[in-house]
Formats: structure tokens, sequence, C-alpha cells
């Protein structure tokens, strides 16, 4: 027993078998090549990965830098746009024109002789003259006494309007003569009259668009002198130009050099007036839009007030629809006559361009 436990215990290791002819060797087991720092190469990986995702996870730090840089570039960058912003929201109430107010009137009584105003009748409703003169008439044989004031006011009501804006002192010395009494002047809006064939309004920027078709031949010297009338009643206030057309349109004047309006002086009226003397009846009646949009287009680029527009042919009925784009802030005026035309569908169209730009039609008869 105790022989058999010793040799048990004391069990030297068996030898290895030795290789048979027939046997296969294993290959070697690789070897796991250690890390300078001594540090597993499973241990390495790991912290590989790890800084690999603390670099993703931040910015260059060129960028961190510069971001403080970018906003603030961006901050100010918004504020300037603010404040260019509201400069030029200031300056352009500050700066604005206020557009005159254009007026469209007729003046179908003959004692409208000043277009633009209104007549001022004085006693009985008397279109003849002011209600002004009743009073300088009344007074002018009256001295400013306290008798004289008085005798006004007990005759009466006529003249106790005589009353009204006593002079100096009340009226009880001869320190000076009564104020005037009523309307010195005519006129409505804010600029000097214009008038065409009895239709115009108060306005400073005037454009005539004259027709010379064939078929005006025989009533065109008339419209000559019509149109002569409403240019001499200008003046060197107000600035016009003429334009002619048929197939082409004619600016006349010193305008046809410059594309502008000029002011109504003297010479230029005179070489307006020259030039449509020379200007004569032409050619057939032309339906073509291009024929007739053509002048409103240059007319509208000298910026007028009022278009005087005159033709006795038809048109194609774009040119509404072209007109109303030309004059989309509807700040152009335009009166439209029919020259010796009694075409129902020629009138209506001219009926819708005046409406719809504020002016008025004529129906030109004689």
């Amino acid at each position: 027993m105790s022989q058999a436990a010793s040799s048990s215990g004391n069990n030297p290791q068996r030898p290895a078998r030795p290789a048979k002819p027939g046997d296969r060797t294993p290959p070697p087991a690789p070897q796991r090549q250690s890390d300078p720092d001594g540090k597993k190469p499973d241990e390495q990986k790991n912290e590989d990965q790890v800084e690999l995702v603390a670099e993703g996870g931040e910015l260059p730090p060129w960028l961190d830098a510069s971001i403080p840089w970018i906003s603030s570039i961006l901050i100010h960058l918004g504020i300037l746009l603010v404040l260019i912003f509201a400069i030029k929201a200031i300056s352009t109430v500050i700066h604005k024109k206020a557009h005159p107010i254009i007026v469209p009137q007729a003046w179908n009584s003959r004692f409208s002789l000043h277009p633009g105003g209104h007549p001022h009748p004085g006693h009985n409703n008397n279109p003849l003259h002011s209600a002004r003169q009743d009073i300088k008439r009344a007074l002018s044989h009256s001295a400013n006494t306290t008798t004289s004031v008085n005798k006004l006011l007990s005759d009466s009501s006529q003249h106790s309007l005589a009353f009204i804006a006593v002079g100096p002192h009340g009226g009880t010395s001869s320190g000076g003569a009564l104020a005037s009494f009523g309307i010195p002047g005519g006129g409505m809006g804010s600029g000097p009259p214009s008038q065409f064939m009895g239709r115009g309004g108060n306005a400073t920027r005037i454009v005539y668009i004259i027709d010379h078709a064939g078929g005006m031949l025989d009533n065109f010297g008339y419209l000559e002198r019509r149109l002569d009338s409403s240019i001499d009643r200008l003046v060197p206030l107000q600035s016009f130009a003429v334009i002619i057309f048929r197939k082409r349109f004619h600016v006349l004047g010193p305008s046809a050099h410059t594309g502008k309006l000029e002011p109504a002086t003297a010479m230029v009226k005179q070489e307006v007036r020259a030039a449509i003397k020379k200007i004569q009846p032409q050619g057939p009646n032309a339906y073509r839009l291009n024929y007739f949009l053509r002048p409103f287009q240059a007319a509208f680029r000298m910026k007028p007030q009022i278009i005087y527009f005159l033709t006795n042919g038809s048109f194609d009925p774009k040119l509404i629809t072209e007109i109303r784009k030309l004059n989309k802030d509807n700040k152009v005026i335009i009166f439209t006559y029919a020259f010796f035309n009694h075409d129902p569908i020629f009138n209506e169209q001219l009926k819708k361009i005046a409406a719809e730009n504020r002016g008025e039609y004529k129906l030109v008869t004689r």
C-alpha cells in the first residue's frame, strides 16, 4: 500500500512518444507581439478606439478659436443692416415729394375763361365779375368813418358785408381803406390751369398725343387752332410736349431732342407751333396696337400729370390693357377725344380709357 502510494507520488513524467513516420506535426502557436510600453495588443486596440471617438467629437482647434469672431461679425453686421434700413426709411419719409392733386374739370360754360378755376359770381350770381367788385363799388364813395359804417349796416344786407375786415383803428379814422372782400382769384388744386377742348385740370406737366390720319384732313385746320389755343394758355411754370402719330410717332419741338418736357416759354411755344403747321394728315386709319402704344410709351417716359389723347380711328382693344400697365400707379390723368367719329365701339373704348385713368371723354364735332 505504501509502496503503491509512494510510487504514485513519485511517478516521474512520462517521456514523449517518439513520432512515427506517418504522424502530422501541428503548426507552432503564434506568438503575441509585445507593445513597446509593455501593453498587450488587446489593451492597445481599445485605447486607440477611445482616442478616435474622442477626436471625432471635438472641433478643430482653429475652428473652435474662430467661432467667437464669426459670431461677433454676424451680430455687428445685423446691427449695421438694421441701421442702414432705418436711415433709408427716415430719409425717404423726410425727402419724399408730395404728389400734387390733379383735379380734372370740364368747362362747358362760356364764362369759364380761366380753366382750372371756378367762377366767382358777384351780386345775384352775376358771372361777369367777382363778388368783391360789389364791395369796392359800395365803398368807393365812402370814407372810413363810424357814420359811413353805420349807414352801410342799416342800409341793406348787401352793404353790411362792407363791415368785414375794417381797416386800422376799427374804421373810426382815415387811417386806411377797407380791405377788399371776396374771392380774389380762381383755381382748384395746387397747379396752374391746363385746358384742351373744354377738358383739363390743374397740372404742370402736360403731353398732347394727336392723331393725324388722312381721314382728318377736312377738319385738321380746326384741330390746329384748338391745339394752338391750348398751348398758348400755358405758362412758363408748366412744361409740355406734343406727340403726333400715325404709323410712326414724332415729338415736336425741343422735346424731340431732349426726350423731356420743355417749359412753356414763348420760344418753345413758337417752335412747337411751327412744327404743327408742317404736319399734314396722311395715310389710312391703322388698327395695329403698336401704332398707338408707342406714342403712349414715349409720353409716359416724360412723366406727365395729364395726357390729352385725340384720334379719329379705331384701335386694338389691347391698348386699354397696355395703358393700364403704364399707369399702374394711376398718377396720370388721361383725357380722350373722338375726333368726328361716331362709331359706338370706338367711342366706348375711349370712354373706358378716360374712366380708368381719372379723365374725361369728349366727342369733338365742333
